[in-house]
């Protein structure tokens, strides 16, 4: 359990959200989460939904404060805060058809992602209805990497569970020093440009709007939260998220519910203002 403490200073809260803020496979933040985050932001506070999902797809579950809070997307390839210049990390073409191929080589299938759309080749029809009908993402298929008019920014692999432990070391050794490669839950390995990350991400955000990493708080529970958990001046780790994450640095505490540490910092906030 989080201490309460007055003297901290938050300025932006980030969260994961698959097995942090939402917890079943389509679900939705709680109306609880919403109604906290927006008070937190009539205090000033800027809330960031920090997904391997594209910007889209985290907008419908933010419907109601859509507009008002910003966004780290495909792992970091893709972030943006309400009319700032979004900040875009894309692959370089030889990477993207290196990738697709090795991955096809060991049973793996793609998903492309870039900035505003996400592709999977025609004929890998489970995963186009997969990501249509159980994820609710707008696919398009495509015969070639060459259909493809955007930048790429993340690419993931779409594996049985019982393979994606041995399937992510293997590229991990692959790809050292090239690409980040992580898992972000059992079925998913993400590939992003080296360096990009959620953590890279916030960084820049903070530049951009002037907001030390030391005055951030971040919810995570998967390797893709890593480094923003190692990054952020405040880190929770959920109880039930991945154990390899747990003693990362001494600023990392265990949290059981995103919503009941929301309570606390609002709380924090509320007897700031008012002093």
């Amino acid at each position: 359990m989080a201490v309460f403490d007055r003297g901290r200073r938050i300025e932006l809260v980030a969260s994961d959200m698959d097995g942090t803020l939402i917890h079943e496979a389509g679900g939705l933040p709680s109306a609880h989460a919403i109604e906290l985050i927006e008070r937190l932001m009539d205090h000033g506070v800027i809330f960031v939904a920090a997904s391997g999902r594209r910007q889209v797809n985290l907008e419908r579950l933010f419907a109601p404060i859509a507009d008002r809070i910003g966004y780290v997307c495909e792992n970091g390839g893709f972030a943006q805060f309400r009319d700032h210049r979004p900040m875009i990390r894309e692959f370089e073409q030889d990477d993207i058809e290196e990738i697709c191929r090795l991955g096809a080589e060991h049973a793996c299938q793609a998903l492309i992602e870039g900035p505003y759309t996400s592709y999977a080749p025609s004929s890998d029809t489970d995963l186009l209805r997969y990501m249509r009908e159980e994820v609710g993402y707008e696919m398009r298929a495509i015969e070639h990497l060459e259909d493809i008019d955007e930048p790429i920014i993340k690419i993931s692999y779409f594996v049985d569970p019982a393979r994606t432990k041995s399937v992510c070391e293997f590229f991990q050794r692959e790809f050292e020093g090239r690409f980040s490669v992580m898992t972000s839950g059992p079925i998913w390995i993400d590939l992003a440009p080296e360096g990009v990350s959620k953590g890279s991400a916030l960084r820049d955000l903070g530049r951009t709007l002037g907001i030390d990493v030391a005055n951030m708080l971040a919810f995570g529970d998967e390797a893709n939260d890593r480094v923003m958990l190692d990054t952020v001046g405040h880190p929770y780790l959920m109880e039930g998220g991945n154990p390899e994450l747990r003693g990362l640095n001494d600023r990392i505490r265990l949290c059981s519910s995103v919503e009941d540490e929301l309570e606390r910092l609002l709380a924090e906030t509320e007897a700031r203002a008012n002093a």
